[in-house]
């Protein structure tokens, strides 16, 4: 916590032995102390005591106390100050008003009689207040808000509230009201007034899976930390608590997130509890998430991260925290340190499984990486490109996977990959850059694929005795090998361009047109160890032989639009130039298999890569992967923005997979700066003609408070199987309140 000084006095007790008045300014006066500014209309000694009418204004650095009256006793300290006495300091932000005030510099006791005290933002009203001690104030029958004073639409008034190092304040017998309506009795409340979230979120509403509830966070400072206690009653589900704790520094940030519930109804029927027992998913009623997140940035070039997570089945992120769950489905759990140098970088990472009973996970324990980019080999004309790893992997299976046949497996790999390259240009347009490079691969476990026949004996109805053999594929261990791969290759392209005009348009001034052939030609020899007899890790396991040619061409329309920038060396002037904008760049480019196996097309699909930003408030990205022999497309991902000065935002998503998904997604925010706002998002399935989730949020906010009104709505799985079971759909609506000088939003709803 930043410690402040929580009202003038503590500013006044530096100032006021040196309170003198201003030879220019009052008559027979001498000059104050260096950095003391005393002025007023009348300022005069009167038997050693300081008198100033009228105008009294008082600075010393960036404190400023101005009074229409006010005194000081220069041999006892006392002083007084009345009518519109007003204190501020410009560094810390803090403001006092008050109509009186008494006291005395050098015992620093203080009286004030109706007083306002600002911190932050926050403003506290008492009808009487004094200063205990140095740091510490007493207010009576107080009043703390975040509006307007004149008209607070929500206030809460104490009986007693005690001020520490303006900052820290707690209260007694606490009334919170809204709109001048009672709606809770806190007899201890404290709230840090430097706080950086709302010290209280309550959420209700009611749901078809979780019946009537009420999320409730509540947030204060612990220790140099800042920690939410969440206390949740679901009144189908049950009371579920949490408690997050969450620090940050100049060099690092983390956060500890736990949540305890014992779920009165962790399935929604039999069927569904039939249905996840047989494929492992059992829900237990006894339900917990415990997730730690940590960054630490040790040196500019040294960074450690730490994910770890503990779950107590694999759905309670999706039932509860299901915003975190489209981030993460898979809990990870890793600890990884990277050093960044200019010319590697070198990391440890260590992955373990802490949830194998439902997830399958590859195990690290740990794995070294090194990685070289591209770099010249001193004056010659070469480069060099390395990465090179070697760890210790374990592959877990689930309970699921283990019982479709999938057993656990494990070895130790050391993998290295060299390439150098010759770039080079020829008739002062083409680039050639030929390359040579070597791969190689220790395994300490290899495997062979080898048939197991095993001879049953049984006596058929007429009691005649039958024999039956059962052929069954078994992984025999082969023992530690090396893989090696010798590839040869070379990348070549070239640019070519023509300005077609340098006319305005409603998308820029001029128009240039930028063509990029490019082609990358690789060949990898056949090695002795090929991927069915490798243990199957990662992308490096699955290196092979290779002879193909990658091939496209980058097409590219300029143009330039006017930007007005603060200059980067002076931010205070503004600087106006033409920026060169890419209005349309698509690539399009395919690979053609030179040695196809058996089962391959020669030609690989057609990628179309494409952006498009027409204006500033629109853009366009498109990824689409189109198989030829198939006469369709394999893979269709495309995004469109739409954006406004009022930050109001629509994105629409558009994803295709053949026999997967075809579906069409929307989110929005609409007039977030205005008074009224919408926020939503919206999930459509093409084939099927039916949406899957809506989600609408309306607030209306005021100087002071927002509100809230929001519903969700999600339709039920259809499960095809022997019978088709088409489950129901769910639903919630909501309600929230929130101080709009605070960000909303500390409790997360779940499904």
């Amino acid at each position: 916590m930043q410690k402040t000084t929580g009202n003038f006095l503590g500013a006044l007790l530096l100032a006021g032995a040196v309170m003198v008045p201003l030879d220019s300014r009052a008559q027979g006066a001498s000059k104050p102390a260096a950095g003391m500014d005393i002025s007023a209309d009348k300022l005069e000694y009167r038997n050693e005591v300081m008198v100033g009418a009228g105008n009294l204004r008082i600075r010393k650095g960036p404190e400023l106390l101005t009074a229409d009256y006010g005194t000081y006793n220069d041999t006892t300290g006392e002083t007084t100050a009345r009518g519109n006495v007003h204190y501020e300091n410009s560094l810390t932000g803090q403001r006092f008003n008050g109509d009186e005030l008494q006291g005395n510099f050098r015992t620093q006791q203080w009286d004030f009689g109706f007083s306002e005290f600002s911190q932050g933002l926050f403003t506290v009203f008492s009808e009487s207040s004094e200063l205990i001690e140095p740091g510490l104030q007493r207010f009576e029958n107080a009043m703390v808000t975040t509006c307007d004073a004149a008209n607070p639409e929500f206030y809460i008034r104490a009986r007693e509230a005690m001020v520490y190092e303006g900052s820290i304040v707690r209260a007694r017998s606490a009334v919170f009201y809204l709109n001048n309506v009672p709606f809770l009795y806190l007899p201890r409340w404290t709230v840090d007034l430097q706080r950086d979230e709302t010290n209280f979120d309550f959420l209700p509403g009611y749901s078809s899976r979780n019946g009537a509830y009420a999320l409730n966070g509540y947030s204060y400072p612990l220790l140099n930390a800042w920690a939410t206690t969440r206390l949740d009653y679901r009144s189908e589900r049950g009371l579920g608590i949490g408690e997050d704790l969450a620090w940050k520094g100049d060099s690092f940030e983390g956060k500890l997130r736990t949540y305890f519930l014992n779920d009165e109804a962790p399935y929604r029927d039999a069927e569904q509890q039939a249905r996840q027992e047989a494929e492992f998913r059992e829900v237990p009623e006894s339900r917990y998430r415990v997730r730690l997140s940590h960054y630490q940035s040790i040196t500019p070039r040294d960074q450690l991260f730490i994910e770890a997570g503990k779950l107590s089945d694999p759905e309670v992120t999706l039932d509860f925290f299901d915003d975190e769950y489209r981030v993460m489905p898979v809990q990870e759990n890793r600890l990884s340190y990277t050093h960044n140098d200019h010319y590697f970088t070198a990391g440890v990472e260590l992955n373990k499984n802490l949830n194998e009973e439902f997830f399958s996970a590859v195990e690290r324990l740990p794995e070294a990486t090194l990685s070289v980019p591209r770099l010249r080999i001193g004056g010659s004309p070469f480069y060099y490109e390395g990465f090179h790893t070697a760890g210790i992997l374990d592959a877990v299976y689930s309970e699921r996977d283990q019982s479709l046949g999938k057993t656990n497996y494990d070895t130790q790999r050391i993998h290295t990959r060299n390439t150098v390259y010759y770039p080079s240009r020829h008739m002062g347009f083409l680039n050639l850059i030929p390359r040579i490079g070597f791969t190689g691969t220790f395994y300490a476990d290899t495997f062979e694929k080898q048939d197991v026949s095993t001879v049953t004996s049984s006596t058929n109805s007429l009691g005649v005795l039958v024999n039956s053999t059962n052929v069954t594929t078994a992984l025999v261990n082969q023992g530690a090998d090396i893989r090696d791969l010798f590839e040869i290759g070379f990348e070549t392209s070239f640019k070519a361009f023509r300005v077609m005009h340098n006319e305005p348009t409603g998308m820029g001034v001029g128009m240039r047109h930028v063509v990029e052939p490019f082609a990358n030609y690789s060949y990898i020899r056949e090695p002795g160890l090929r991927p069915p007899s490798i243990p199957q890790f990662d992308g490096i396991d699955r290196h092979d032989r290779r002879h193909d040619l990658k091939f496209g061409v980058r097409n590219k329309w300029q143009t330039k639009r006017p930007v007005v920038r603060p200059n980067p060396l002076n931010r205070n002037k503004m600087e106006s130039y033409n920026r060169l904008i890419d209005l349309v760049d698509v690539s399009v480019s395919t690979a053609y298999l030179l040695e196809p196996e058996d089962n391959q097309d020669a030609l690989g699909d057609i990628l179309v890569d494409g952006e498009f930003r027409p204006t500033d408030y629109l853009q366009i990205d498109t990824r689409a992967y189109y198989n030829v022999d198939a006469s369709d497309f394999s893979r269709i991902n495309t995004e469109v923005q739409f954006m406004a000065d009022d930050r109001s935002h629509v994105s629409i998503d558009h994803y295709y997979r053949p026999d997967r998904n075809h579906v069409l997604q929307a989110e929005y925010s609409l007039w977030p700066r205005s008074t009224l706002s919408l926020e939503g998002y919206s999930r459509f399935e093409i084939e099927q003609g039916e949406f899957e989730e809506q989600v609408l949020l309306f607030t209306y906010r005021t100087d002071c408070v927002g509100y809230g009104l929001g519903g969700r709505w999600i339709a039920g799985d259809v499960l095809a199987g022997d019978d088709t079971i088409e489950e129901d759909d769910e639903w919630q609506v909501w309600g929230q309140i929130w101080l709009t000088a605070f960000p909303q939003g500390i409790v997360e709803m779940g499904k």
